[in-house]
């Protein structure tokens, strides 16, 4: 399993309903996607278990406690854990669940019910520490669009870059719908590594893809997703615009920013052609008529 010897520090939060996709979109943002709901109503409560690793870990958890408590979310450590026990926390919520049409999510310690996987593409993960399990709304939206990419030309030819890897889920989900190689990028060192466990727990080996630590997308690919925020996704319009030839999917948008995301690209010569929701959450369809 992809996890350190580091203990984890338990933070609960407590905001209103209001507040929880402005929070959310902000743990996202920092790639934080594994919390447990505690509470809805009359209040949300969170708990979220921040990762005491790597240089500067204290002055990243002091960061995020403060952008929390400016959208609006009210911040209590609950001490610490241990790799172990987050494991095992992450065991009795993580289970395996279909997406889309094609596919099925699974932990690596499971295997899903043979009426669940049958007719579908089964992406093993361990939750590791990076953005990815498929069970937030923004993953989920990325893969059926994918679904959607997976039937243009070129698909079985042309190579995709996953931009802001985190797991590697959007790469693994490409490879099993056919794509022939994959580049799956992020500017953090602790997902490039989870991403190149979680490929080749897959069964794929370093032929079909690779995996960079970049902090702008680089190179032309027919095929791009990235699954971001609403605000970095419009900030890498035109370094993502440059890197996609003609399919583009994008995800991580909270639905009352997406019109941001649709100008940025509409700027860029983009046009959209699919849009699909779940909850407060947007994913989107682009294609380039270069």
């Amino acid at each position: 399993m992809a996890t350190t010897s580091y203990p984890w520090r338990i933070l609960d939060l407590t905001h209103s309903e209001d507040d929880a996709p402005w929070v959310e979109q902000l743990l996202l943002s920092r790639g934080h996607e594994g919390w447990e709901v505690h509470q809805e109503m009359p209040q949300v409560k969170w708990r979220l278990y921040f990762p005491l690793e790597g240089p500067g870990h204290q002055d990243k958890l002091l960061s995020l406690k403060e952008a929390l408590q400016e959208v609006g979310s009210e911040v209590t450590e609950a001490g610490e854990i241990r790799d172990e026990d987050w494991a095992e926390n992450w065991k009795e919520f993580y289970h395996p669940f279909p997406v889309g049409s094609r596919f099925v999510i699974a932990p690596s310690w499971e295997e899903p019910p043979a009426d669940m996987a049958q007719g579908r593409e089964v992406i093993k993960l361990d939750p590791g520490s990076a953005f990815g399990t498929g069970y937030h709304e923004s993953t989920r939206l990325c893969l059926q669009l994918m679904e959607t990419m997976a039937e243009e030309d070129g698909w079985g030819r042309e190579a995709l870059l996953d931009y802001g890897t985190g797991s590697g889920i959007l790469g693994i989900g490409a490879l099993h719908l056919g794509c022939p190689h994959v580049v799956c990028s992020d500017r953090d060192p602790i997902a490039v590594s989870v991403a190149q466990v979680n490929l080749r727990e897959n069964g794929y080996s370093d032929d079909v893809f690779k995996v960079l630590e970049q902090n702008t997308p680089e190179g032309e690919y027919e095929f791009v997703v990235a699954n971001l925020t609403a605000d970095i996704l419009a900030q890498l319009s035109i370094p993502l615009a440059s890197a996609c030839k003609r399919h583009l999917v994008l995800g991580g948008i909270v639905d009352k920013r997406a019109q941001k995301v649709v100008d940025a690209y509409t700027e860029q010569g983009a046009t959209m052609l699919k849009r699909l929701q779940e909850n407060d959450w947007v994913a989107f369809y682009f294609r380039f008529d270069r």
